[in-house]
C-alpha cells in the first residue's frame, strides 16, 4: 500500500499545512509524498500518496502511518477540538448561552493545554490521553487506509469525551461560581450608587490582616462606627474582611487608596473592593 487517504469537513488548506510539516521530515528518510485533493460538497479527501520513483526507503507504509497518525492527532488537537469541546457540552449537559459556551470551552482548552495551569501530574494524565488517541488512528490505519476523520471521533474517541465530561463540569461549576461573584458585586455596586458619599476620600491600612481606616483629613474612623456596622449585620455570621467592605459600602467615599504590601494586594477582600469600586480604587505598595 502506498496511499492514505484523509476526508475532512474543516478547511483543506489549513489541514495540508499540518500535514506538511509532519511529513516534511520524510524526505530526509528518503520518502518523497505527494499530495491530491478531491472535493465532494462539504467533504475534502486529501490524499497523500508515495512518490514510489524518489522514494529509496523500503518500508515506507508503516512509516507513512506513523507520521501521518501524528499528523491527525495535531489535526485533532488544533482544529477539531473546540468543535469536540461544544459537542460533549450540548450531548452531555445542558444548552448553553453564546457568551457561557464560549466561557467554558476556553476554560476547557485552557485546562488541555496550559502546562502551568494542570500541573506536572496531570500532564502526563494529558500525554497518556495524547497517545492512547494516536495508538487509535495506528490501529485504524492497520485496517483501512482512508480515514474520515469526524466519523473517527465520532465513534471512536467516545473515551475522550468521558475525559473532557469531566473538566466540563469542572468548568460548568466555575462558571456558577463567576456569576454569583458577578452578581454579588452588582449587589454592592448598587448599594453605592443609590446614597451619597460620606467622605470623599478613605485610606485602608493593611498590615498582617488587620485595617485601620483613615479618612480625607487623616482622621482613623474610630472602632466605635466599625462596631456599630457590625452591630447591624449581627444575625449574619461575618468576618473582619466582610466587616470592613460593609464599612466600605456604608460610608460610600469617592476615592479608595488602599495601602499594603504585595502579598496582601493579592486578598480576596483587595480584589472585591477593586471590582466595586472600579477606577475609584488605588493601590499604593508598601514594603515590609
Amino acid at each position: 500500500m502506498n496511499e492514505i487517504s484523509i476526508t475532512t469537513t474543516y478547511n483543506v488548506d489549513t489541514i495540508c499545512d499540518i500535514l506538511d510539516k509532519k511529513l516534511s521530515f520524510l524526505k530526509k528518510e528518503g520518502l518523497y509524498i505527494d499530495y491530491y485533493v478531491d472535493k465532494l460538497d462539504a467533504f475534502s479527501t486529501i490524499k497523500c500518496k508515495v512518490d514510489k520513483d524518489r522514494s529509496t526507503l523500503l518500508n515506507y507504509y508503516d512509516t507513512l502511518k506513523i507520521y501521518i497518525s501524528n499528523g491527525i492527532l495535531d489535526i485533532i488537537f488544533n482544529i477539531y477540538i473546540l468543535d469536540i469541546i461544544e459537542e460533549t457540552i450540548i450531548d452531555r449537559f445542558y444548552p448553553l448561552n453564546k457568551s457561557d459556551m464560549e466561557f467554558v470551552k476556553d476554560r476547557v482548552k485552557e485546562d488541555l493545554y496550559n502546562q502551568e495551569y494542570i500541573g506536572i501530574s496531570n500532564s502526563f494524565y494529558r500525554q497518556n490521553i495524547r497517545n492512547k488517541i494516536l495508538m487509535k488512528i495506528m490501529n485504524y490505519f492497520d485496517e483501512d487506509t482512508n480515514i474520515n476523520i469526524d466519523g473517527f471521533i465520532d465513534f471512536r474517541l467516545g473515551f475522550y469525551k468521558d475525559h473532557l465530561e469531566n473538566i466540563i463540569q469542572r468548568k460548568l461549576e466555575e462558571l456558577a461560581i463567576e456569576k454569583e461573584y458577578r452578581e454579588f458585586i452588582e449587589i454592592l455596586q448598587y448599594f453605592i450608587e443609590i446614597q451619597e458619599p460620606k467622605v470623599d476620600l478613605i485610606n485602608i491600612m493593611i498590615e498582617d490582616e488587620k485595617y485601620k481606616l483613615i479618612d480625607n483629613n487623616n482622621n482613623v474612623i474610630s472602632n466605635d462606627y466599625l462596631e456599630e456596622i457590625a452591630s447591624e449585620l449581627s444575625d449574619i455570621d461575618i468576618t473582619y474582611d466582610d466587616l470592613l467592605i460593609s464599612s466600605l459600602i456604608t460610608i460610600a467615599p469617592k476615592e479608595v487608596i488602599i495601602h499594603t504590601d504585595k502579598e496582601q494586594s493579592e486578598r480576596e477582600v483587595v480584589n472585591i473592593i477593586k471590582s466595586v469600586f472600579e477606577d475609584k480604587v488605588t493601590i499604593c505598595k508598601t514594603s515590609k
